[in-house]
């Protein structure tokens, strides 16, 4: 299964499967909500990777949150 851009994979996670279609969904899902909740700053925890690692994490969601995105990682203390 191949597809052209990252539009073209989330327009068809009906063809994903297992996990894989999990962490999509979920990373799109993510960066949705923050736009709809008006977020300046994404901090993103907690991240089951499932094979992929934060840069990869940061892509997706980018795709749909244009804000601030921050992967934590432990100790991480951010200052406002």
């Amino acid at each position: 299964m191949k597809f052209d851009s990252v539009e073209g994979l989330f327009a068809n996670t009906d063809q994903l499967k297992g996990k894989i279609k999990e962490k999509v969904e979920s990373s799109k899902e993510i960066g949705l909500i923050a736009n709809e909740l008006n977020i300046d700053t994404l901090v993103l925890s907690h991240i089951l990777y499932w094979g992929s690692n934060d840069l990869s994490i940061l892509k997706d969601v980018k795709e749909s949150f244009s804000g601030n995105i921050i992967v934590a990682s432990d100790s991480l203390v951010i200052n406002q």
